[in-house]
C-alpha cells in the first residue's frame, strides 16, 4: 500500500508523521526522523543520467537549469535529440512531488513528480519516482536511471548521504550524558600538557541511550571547549572519538595558563544542559615550550662557552623541578657534532635548572638541535658561529697553523717559571720560561715571555706582546708540532734580542718542559720544548663523519650474526683534508665506541681498541631480540660516517643456562599413556630457540627405568617432547642442551598406574589366609592395573568378599575397606574350628587364588576352659587305682587334641605322693589315674603350661581298714618285726631289698596316729 501527498508551493502538509515543507519538498519529517535534501540541489548544473535511448536531467529542490526550455517548473527532463527544439520532454514539475513509502526494500523515501508532458496521441501525462537509499559515506552521490514503465513513468534510484536522518532527529544534543570512566581526568583538570580525557553518552529524542544505532551515532559532532567565554583564539579544542553504542571518548590537551578554568561539552552544536565543569590545570612536564640560551651567538675554536637551559611546560611556565626532568637534548650540527656538557644546577635565584658548556673544532656556523620530548625546542640563538683562532696576540693559547688546531694552555704556570741552564765557555746562562703570559720572574722587566740570567746581568729575550706561530721549525717526531716567535727583547749591540720556542709533539710528556737552547746571530735565540701540548687536538684534526665504518676479513659486525655471537668491526679515522688518519700518536688518542639500539631501553655499547694505522677494531656481542637493529658508530663522541647502520641478529644456539622443559602439573601422567611437554630453549638473549638441527636436545626420565623423550619442533618458541613407560613410579628429569644441564620444572615427575584394574594382577597377602582362632584376621588386596603396576589411586570399589564356612554352618560378610595408597584391608574375625573358603572378587571376577581354602586349628589352651572329672577328683581307696577325665579346650572352647599336662598329688604336708597316669584319648580328651596307700587327705593338681584349669587342685580323701591287708603280705616279708600293736592294728615295718633298692611298704589302717607310728628305716 502507498501513501501520498502532494506538495504545495508554501504550505506544510503532516499525513501520517510526514512533514514537508515547500517548495518542492527539500526538508521533511518521518516518524520523527528529520531529512533535508537541500544539499543535493545545483543551481549551475543538472544531473545527467544516461538512458538506454536518452539521457536525462534531473536537479533536486529547483527547476532544472538548462534543459526542457519549452516546460517551465520542470524537476527533469527527458532528452533524445538536444540539437532539436522538439527533442525533449518535461518528465515531472519540481512543485509535484508527492512522498510515498516505497515498496522495495531498503530504500528510505520515495518522491514521485506529476504533471509532465503530454506524448502526442496519450493521455495521461509523464511522470518519475526517486527511490532515495541513505549511505553516510556516499556525499551527494547521483541519481542512476532504473526502467521505464509502459505508462510513461520513469524510475531512478539515488543512494547518497542527504537520505539519512540527520543527527537532530535522533539525539537530544543537551540531555546527553557527561561522565569520567576510570583513569579519566578530563572533568577536573590535571597538568599542562596532559592529554585529560572524559567519555559522553548521546541520549535519543526520547531521554534513552543511543545505543542502538552506531551509523547516525558516529556521525554526530562532539567537542570539549577550555574558557569558551574567551576569544577564539584563546580557547582550547577537544578531540572526539567514536567508540560504539552511542559512546565518545573525548580528549583534550590544555596548555594555557595554570589555575581554574572551565569546560563546557558540545553536542551537534548544542551545549549539553548543566555540563559546565570547573577544572584546575596545574604545572606539567616539560615541552618544546623550553629555550636554551647562549651566552654568545659566536665562539673561537677550542673556546669553552656557556649556555644555560630554561625549561617550561606547555604553558611557557618554567617547571617546579627541573631536576627531575631529562627528557631533552641538545647537539650543534655542523661539519660535525659536538655535544655540550650539561648539569642540573637549579637554585632559588635560577630557576631554570640546568646549565653548560660547549666546545667546538672546527670554524662553521653550528645549528642548535634542541629537542624536548622529541619535539623541537627553542634556541637563542639558533644557529652559533665558531670562528678560527688568533694567530697573534700577547697571552694567545690556541693556534690553528695549518688547518691543525694546537691548544697550549696547559703550559701556562702561575706558580713559578720553567727553568733551564747552559754552560757555555764564557759563563753560565739561566733561562726563565712561561708561556701563556709573562714570566713570574720580573728582573727582566714587565711582558716578558723568556728571561735570561748570565750573573749579574738579566735580559729579556722577547716579549710576549710580539708573538707570533708558524708551524714547526723543528718538527717532532710525527712531523707536528709549531714554532712561536717572541721579539722586541732588550738590545744586543745594534738590535733587539729575540727567542723562538720551538715546541715538539710528544704524547707522553704532558706539558714536559724546555731541554735545549742555541743563540744564532744578532742575539737570536732558539729554545727547544717537548710536550703533549705541542701535538695537534684530536678533536680538532679528526673529523668524526667523514671517518668510515667496515668488515675485514672475517669481520661481520656491520651486517649481523646471532644473538650471543662475538661479532667485531673496523673504523677507518679521516682526518679533516678527508685523507685516512696514519699517525698512530694522534689516532690512538681518539676514541670510538659503537652504540646498538640508541635511546632504547635495549641500548648497549662497546668501546673500540686501536690497532694501528688510524684503524679502530670494535668487538660486541649482543644481547637482545632478533631482527634488524640500528648501529651507530662514534668517533670522538660523533657519529661516523654511513651511521646508523642496521644490522640483522638471528636466533644464536641454544643456552642450557637459558633453556628449561615443562613437564604440565595439571594432568597426571599414567603408564602406557603418551604424554606431552615443551622444552622452551633460548639463547644468549632469551630468544626462543626452535632449530634442532643445530642444537642438540635429549630428555631422559630416569626412574624405575630410563626413558628418552621424543623431541621435534612445534613453533618459534618452543619444542614439544613426548614420553611413555609402561612401569609406574618417580622418574628424575635430565634435560641437555648442547652437552650442558637445563632446568625441568618440575624436577621430578610422578607416573601413577592407569587406575584401570586387571583382575589377574591383582594379589592378597596377610595372616587372614591362615588364620587363628580369635585373632584378627587381615588380608591386603593390591590391585594392578594391565602392565602390572599397583593402583594407587583410590578408585570406585567394585569388591565383594566373604567368608563361607564348609565343615561350620559360618557365613561373614567381609567388605573390603580402602586405606590409602592404593591398598584394600578385608578383616574377619573365626572362633569356631573348622574349614573355610574366603572368596574376594573384583566386578564379579574372582581375584588369583579366590576362593582362598582356611583352615581354623584349636588355639592354645586355656586353663579356665579345661575341666576335669571323675570320682579320682574326690575319693580315693588305699591301693586302688582312682580315675578321673581331663576334657582339654582353647579359649573359644575348641577341644584340643595333642596337650601336656601336668598331673601330680600331694600330702598334707606338701610331700609329692605318686605322679598319676595320664592317657590321651585323641578326642579332647585325657584319662588320669593314680594310688594312694596311707588314709588321710590329699591334692591333685592337674594344670596345662603352668597354671591351674579349672578346680584344680582338687582335695581327696583316702579311707581304709585292716581288712584291706593282703593275706599274704606277712608271708612276703622276708625279715620283719612287728613294731607295736595298738586300737587293734598292726604295723609293720620291713626291710626287702629288690635290685639294690630299699622299698618302704606302707599299710594304710584305721587309725592315723598308727601310721605315725611307723618307723621308717
Amino acid at each position: 500500500m502507498k501513501m501520498g501527498i502532494k506538495l504545495a508551493s508554501v504550505l506544510l502538509f503532516s499525513v501520517v508523521g510526514l512533514s514537508i515543507a515547500a517548495p518542492y519538498g527539500c526538508v521533511f519529517e518521518q516518524s520523527g526522523f528529520h531529512y533535508d535534501l537541500t544539499g543535493l540541489s545545483n543551481s549551475t548544473s543538472d544531473y545527467r543520467i544516461s538512458g538506454p535511448l536518452e539521457d536525462f536531467y534531473l536537479n533536486m529542490c529547483i527547476d532544472v537549469v538548462q534543459q526542457c526550455p519549452l516546460s517551465d517548473g520542470c524537476g527533469a527532463c527527458q532528452v533524445w535529440d538536444p540539437n532539436s527544439s522538439f527533442g525533449h520532454a518535461c518528465i515531472g514539475k519540481s512543485n509535484t512531488a508527492q512522498f510515498e513509502l516505497p515498496d522495495r526494500a531498503n530504500s528510505v523515501f520515495r518522491l514521485t513528480f506529476m504533471n509532465g508532458d503530454i506524448p502526442p496521441g496519450q493521455a495521461d501525462p509523464r511522470t518519475f519516482e526517486i527511490d532515495f537509499f541513505c549511505d553516510y559515506s556516499a556525499g551527494q552521490g547521483a541519481p542512476t536511471f532504473i526502467e521505464e514503465s509502459p505508462h510513461l513513468n520513469y524510475q531512478f534510484n539515488w543512494t547518497t548521504a542527504f537520505a539519512c536522518p540527520d543527527a537532530s532527529s535522533f539525539v537530544g544534543a543537551n540531555i546527553s550524558l557527561v561522565y569520567a570512566t576510570a583513569g579519566q581526568e578530563g572533568l577536573v583538570g590535571g597538568r599542562s600538557g596532559d592529554v585529560l580525557a572524559f567519555t559522553v553518552q548521546l541520549v535519543d529524542l526520547d531521554g534513552r541511550n543511543l545505543t542502538y544505532n552506531d551509523t547516525i551515532a558516529s556521525k554526530v559532532p562532539v567537542m570539549a571547549v577550555v574558557d569558551n567565554d574567551l576569544p577564539t583564539e584563546q580557547q582550547f579544542l577537544g578531540d572526539a572519538v567514536y567508540a560504539g553504542a552511542g559512546v565518545f571518548n573525548v580528549s583534550y590537551r590544555y596548555s594555557g595558563p595554570h589555575g581554574a578554568h572551565t569546560l563546557t561539552v558540545r553536542v551537534n552544536g548544542v551545549e549539553v544542559v548543566g555540563d559546565s565543569y570547573p577544572i584546575t590545570i596545574t604545572p606539567g612536564p616539560i615541552s618544546e615550550s623550553s629555550v636554551v640560551t647562549f651566552a654568545a651567538p659566536s665562539a673561537v675554536v677550542g673556546s669553552v662557552q656557556a649556555f644555560n637551559i630554561s625549561l617550561r611546560d606547555y604553558s611557557g611556565a618554567e617547571v617546579r623541578d627541573p631536576c627531575a626532568e631529562t627528557a631533552f637534548s641538545l647537539q650543534l650540527v655542523g661539519p660535525n657534532f659536538v655535544n655540550p656538557t650539561i648539569a642540573c644546577t637549579a637554585v632559588a635565584s635560577d630557576p631554570s635548572g640546568w646549565s653548560g658548556v660547549y666546545t667546538a673544532y672546527t670554524p662553521a656556523i653550528y645549528e642548535v638541535n634542541f629537542t624536548v620530548n622529541g619535539a623541537a625546542a627553542a634556541s637563542n640563538p639558533p644557529t652559533i658561529r665558531v670562528n678560527a683562532t688568533t694567530v697573534n696576540g700577547s697571552y694567545a693559547t690556541l693556534f690553528d697553523v695549518n688547518g691543525y688546531l694546537y691548544n697550549l694552555t696547559g703550559l701556562r704556570n702561575t706558580v713559578q717559571d720553567y727553568y733551564m741552564e747552559d754552560e757555555t765557555q764564557w759563563a753560565t746562562y739561566k733561562y726563565y720560561i712561561n708561556f701563556g703570559g709573562p714570566t713570574i720572574r720580573t728582573d727582566c722587566g714587565d711582558g716578558c715571555a723568556v728571561c735570561q740570567n748570565a750573573a749579574p746581568l738579566w735580559f729579556c729575550l722577547g716579549r710576549t706582546n710580539t708573538l707570533t706561530v708558524s708551524p714547526a721549525v723543528v718538527p717532532g717526531a710525527d712531523g707536528k708540532g709549531l714554532s712561536a716567535f717572541f721579539g722586541e727583547g732588550d738590545r744586543f749591540k745594534d738590535g733587539l734580542r729575540s727567542v723562538r720556542l720551538d715546541f715538539l709533539c710528544d704524547w707522553n710528556a704532558t706539558a714536559g718542559g724546555p731541554f735545549n737552547v742555541s743563540e744564532g746571530d744578532i742575539g737570536s735565540y732558539s729554545v727547544q720544548w717537548r710536550s703533549a701540548y705541542a701535538c695537534p687536538v684530536v678533536q680538532a684534526y679528526i673529523l668524526p663523519n667523514a671517518s668510515w665504518s667496515f668488515e675485514a676479513p672475517g669481520q661481520t659486525g656491520l651486517t649481523g650474526g646471532r644473538s650471543g655471537d662475538i661479532l667485531s668491526l673496523s673504523v677507518q679515522l679521516v682526518d679533516k683534508f678527508g685523507q685516512n688518519v696514519t699517525n698512530d700518536g694522534i689516532a690512538s688518542r681518539a676514541s670510538v665506541s659503537i652504540m646498538l639500539d640508541a635511546g632504547l631501553d635495549t641500548e648497549q655499547g662497546f668501546v673500540g681498541t686501536y690497532s694501528g694505522n688510524g684503524v679502530f677494531v670494535v668487538t660486541y656481542q649482543y644481547v637482545g631480540p632478533v631482527g634488524p637493529h640500528n648501529l651507530v658508530v662514534y668517533v670522538l663522541g660523533e657519529q661516523a660516517y654511513g651511521s646508523p647502520h642496521v644490522v640483522e641478529f638471528a636466533t644464536g644456539r641454544a643456552l642450557a643456562s637459558e633453556s628449561f622443559a615443562v613437564f604440565p602439573e595439571t594432568t597426571v601422567p599414567t603408564a602406557g599413556a603418551v604424554h606431552e611437554f615443551y622444552v622452551k630453549l633460548e639463547d644468549f638473549s632469551g630468544n626462543p630457540v626452535s632449530n634442532l638441527t643445530e642444537n642438540t636436545v635429549t630428555v631422559t626420565l630416569k626412574g624405575p627405568v630410563t626413558v628418552v623423550a621424543d623431541l621435534l619442533p612445534f613453533n618459534d618458541s618452543h619444542i614439544v617432547g613426548r614420553y611413555t613407560t609402561d612401569v609406574a613410579g618417580a622418574y628424575v628429569v635430565d634435560v641437555l642442551v648442547n652437552g650442558e644441564a637445563a632446568q625441568s620444572l618440575p624436577p621430578v615427575v610422578s607416573v601413577t598406574s592407569t587406575g584401570v584394574p586387571v583382575v589377574s594382577g591383582t594379589t592378597a597377602v596377610g595372616n587372614g589366609l591362615t588364620p587363628s582362632p580369635g585373632a584378627a584376621s587381615i588380608v591386603i588386596l593390591q590391585l594392578r592395573d594391565q602392565y602390572g603396576n599397583n593402583i594407587t589411586q583410590n578408585i570406585t570399589a567394585l569388591w565383594k568378599s566373604g567368608v563361607y564356612g564348609t565343615t561350620v554352618n559360618a557365613t561373614l560378610n567381609t567388605p573390603p575397606v580402602y586405606i590409602g595408597d592404593g591398598l584394600w584391608r578385608i578383616s574377619y574375625n573365626l572362633t569356631v574350628v573348622g574349614r573355610y573358603l574366603l572368596f574376594i572378587a573384583w566386578d564379579q571376577t574372582p581375584i588369583p587364588g579366590s576362593p582362598f581354602a582356611l583352615v581354623l586349628y584349636p588355639g592354645p589352651a586355656d586353663p579356665a576352659m579345661c575341666s576335669a572329672s571323675g570320682s579320682g577328683l574326690t575319693d580315693a581307696e588305699a591301693h586302688k587305682a582312682a580315675k578321673f577325665t581331663i576334657t582339654s579346650k582353647d579359649h573359644w572352647g575348641n577341644l584340643r587334641f595333642d596337650d601336656n599336662f601336668t598331673v601330680y598329688v600331694v600330702d598334707g604336708g606338701d610331700r609329692m605322693q605318686n605322679t598319676p597316669i595320664l592317657r590321651n584319648n585323641h578326642d579332647g580328651t585325657y584319662t588320669g589315674s593314680y594310688q594312694v596307700f596311707v588314709e588321710g587327705a590329699y591334692w591333685l593338681y592337674i594344670q596345662i603350661g603352668g597354671a591351674n584349669i579349672a578346680g584344680s587342685p582338687f582335695e581327696i580323701r583316702c579311707d581304709s581298714d585292716a581288712n584291706d591287708i593282703p593275706p599274704n603280705f606277712i608271708d612276703k616279708l622276708s625279715t620283719g618285726a612287728i613294731i607295736g600293736i595298738a586300737a587293734g592294728a598292726l604295723v609293720f615295718t620291713s626291710l626287702l631289698t629288690v635290685a639294690g633298692f630299699a622299698l618302704i611298704y606302707r599299710f594304710c589302717f584305721s587309725k592315723k596316729k598308727d601310721y605315725d607310728r611307723i618307723i621308717m628305716s
